[in-house]
């Protein structure tokens, strides 16, 4: 949070010169400061990539040392088993660089544009991005439980459990 307080401090509001009687939009101006426009941007990029960066770190770190004990007590090539590991739990590396492709419209988007003066495509190009990164958020549930065999095995006995109950109760 203490990373974008700088926001709050450079906003100001304009109005839309193509809306007669104006409407106000409140806008980030970091013109002024070449200095704030290269901080601004360098967090920008760091809340989408540390997140990303960080869940495929932890998820090799546990796959690599998860194989090395796993190697060391079944006297087991140490490469058969990594393989092994990364192909029974490759939900553990998908997940991430799903959300991170999921997020990239919105991280272009972010730089790409400006914000008022836009042409119709570039709006609504502009939204359609912006919806697109927030389906991660939405859609963690494919994500995370249709990619795990385990997981997904337990939701269709959920299902299962739950179309039998609601037939007897009809």
């Amino acid at each position: 949070m203490s990373s974008w307080i700088h926001e709050p401090l450079n906003r100001q509001l304009l109005e839309d010169p193509r809306i007669n009687g104006g409407r106000a939009w409140c806008v980030l101006n970091l013109n002024g400061n070449r200095l704030l426009r290269v901080y601004n941007s360098a967090l920008t990029i760091a809340h989408y990539m540390i997140p990303f960066i960080l869940n495929l770190t932890s998820a090799l770190i546990i796959l690599i040392s998860t194989s090395r004990k796993k190697s060391d007590a079944r006297h087991l090539k140490y490469t058969t088993v990594l393989k092994n590991q990364l192909n029974e739990h490759k939900d553990l590396l998908i997940s991430p660089i799903i959300l991170l492709l999921l997020a990239l419209p919105r991280l272009i988007f972010t730089f790409a544009f400006s914000c008022i003066h836009q042409n119709a495509w570039q709006k609504y190009f502009l939204l359609f991005g912006y919806l697109l990164s927030f389906v991660p958020q939405t859609a963690k549930f494919l994500m995370l439980v249709l990619t795990s065999q385990l997981y997904k095995q337990e939701f269709c006995k959920f299902v299962k459990r739950q179309i039998k109950r609601r037939d007897r109760q009809q």
